[in-house]
């Protein structure tokens, strides 16, 4: 991933996340950079990409029940418990990242291409 890639990836990770979170970055950054996209550490620190992890498996989706998160090795996969597909208009439930050099970038690429769905999908349910 290159400089660019990694501020997009971490803004997005940053906006998906919780008030509760914004606590944990304070205490992990100088306050006053906070505002700097290039201190959010989730693609090169367990610290900051499992509360993402946490989050993801605490969500309840009517048509997929909860989701988990599973980490082997250097792969990840997102998965959802319960799937209903009689009611899907986008059905992918599935999101894994198996070509990745280490464990936490794979972690970071499958909560990256969760993120996008699940926006996706919210965005669809609001009409937005």
């Amino acid at each position: 991933m290159n400089n660019k890639e990694i501020l997009e990836g971490n803004k997005l990770i940053a906006e998906f996340m919780t008030k509760e979170h914004a606590n944990l970055c304070w205490k992990l950054i100088p306050k006053n950079t906070m505002h700097l996209p290039n201190y959010f550490k989730y693609h090169s620190s367990w610290d900051w990409l499992m509360p993402v992890v946490n989050k993801i498996e605490s969500i309840v989706d009517l048509y997929h029940g909860h989701f988990g998160v599973y980490i082997n090795s250097n792969n990840c996969t997102i998965q959802s418990i319960k799937f209903r597909s009689d009611e899907m208009t986008d059905p992918p439930y599935y999101f894994s990242d198996h070509y990745s050099e280490s464990k936490i970038e794979s972690t970071y690429n499958a909560i990256l291409n969760f993120i996008k769905w699940y926006n996706k999908q919210n965005k669809n349910k609001n009409g937005k």
